[in-house]
């Protein structure tokens, strides 16, 4: 194990603030991955032999732990230089805390038949971190890594809430072309599945019930989404998502999972809800998207709507 408070050029240092040096390239050299791994919260990425494992501190005082599976199903710490330290508890509370992360992770175990009671705990950061500590670690064979930042809610009297981590994997053999990562799992059997190119639309009917999973591959890619009423379409009428009315219905210009989360024509007809959103921002144009939007964000030439 190699623990130091030196950040490699690769990562992130969170107490410098530097913009973006060529909008629309990635910011990761190739074969590098970035997983934010929630205060409170846990993740699960598989891992191939000769990774490099390292694991940031952006905030400081976040103790952090990770169990490390063999394809065969054991938990072995020496596969990443390590010793262990006993019974995972930090991870295994995360996952019985009803959180989102916590559950995926559970699945992911339960689906691969691996035992996280018999597992071996590695810690770290236990003894208090700075802001910009840094552990790393190198796997010496093919396995599922799960790393937890363990921590409850905070009580009223102190000052110790749960604090991101930052998992970087750098991959010792990429496998893809630069540019060319592959897509995370559906949430479910998909009906229809396709990759909508840059610079290109895609029409697709979607009936009352059915869900829309949209993910963005490779990152830092502006898109739109659009949806029309096949009722009105029917009586030759076009009846898309109308910022007016949904700002007028909802109280939000930017619907989100929860009480707000419609999407109105305006005929105020409800046309999509929102039931999980990773992104967190969205911007509703009143006619369209300009090449302007686009020139102000850093992404000068972009293919936009009007």
């Amino acid at each position: 194990m190699n623990v130091s408070t030196t950040i490699s050029p690769v990562f992130e240092t969170p107490y410098e603030r530097a913009g973006v040096l060529t909008p629309g390239l990635p910011i990761l050299p190739h074969g590098t991955e970035r997983h934010p791994i929630p205060g409170g919260g846990s993740r699960a990425v598989p891992v191939y032999k000769g990774d490099e494992i390292s694991i940031l501190d952006r905030d400081g005082l976040q103790p952090g732990e990770l169990v490390f599976f063999t394809p065969d199903g054991k938990s072995d710490a020496g596969m990443l230089g390590a010793q262990t330290m006993g019974r995972p508890d930090g991870v295994i509370s995360v996952l019985a805390n009803g959180s989102d992360s916590g559950a995926r992770v559970a699945k992911a175990l339960e689906e691969a038949g691996f035992d996280l009671g018999r597992a071996e705990a590695v810690r770290f950061f236990t003894d208090g971190s700075h802001p910009g500590d840094r552990v790393t670690y190198f796997a010496g064979c093919d396995g599922l890594l799960i790393v937890a930042a363990p921590g409850g809610p905070m009580h009223p009297g102190e000052q110790n809430p749960p604090s991101d981590l930052i998992l970087y994997i750098r991959r010792a053999d990429p496998g893809l072309p630069k540019g060319e990562l592959a897509p995370p799992d559906p949430l479910a059997d998909p009906l229809v599945d396709f990759n909508v190119q840059p610079g290109q639309a895609q029409s697709y009917e979607v009936k009352k019930g059915e869900y829309i999973q949209i993910l963005d591959v490779q990152g830092r890619e502006c898109s739109d989404f659009q949806a029309f009423s096949m009722r009105a379409l029917d009586k030759g009428l076009e009846r898309e998502i109308d910022p007016t009315t949904t700002r007028a219905l909802m109280g939000n210009l930017y619907p989100l999972p929860g009480i707000f989360s419609k999407y109105w024509s305006s005929d105020q007809e409800p046309l999509v809800e929102v039931v999980r959103d990773t992104c967190g921002r969205h911007d509703t144009f009143g006619l369209a998207c300009t090449a302007r939007y686009y020139e102000d964000l850093g992404y000068p030439g972009h293919v936009n709507c009007s």
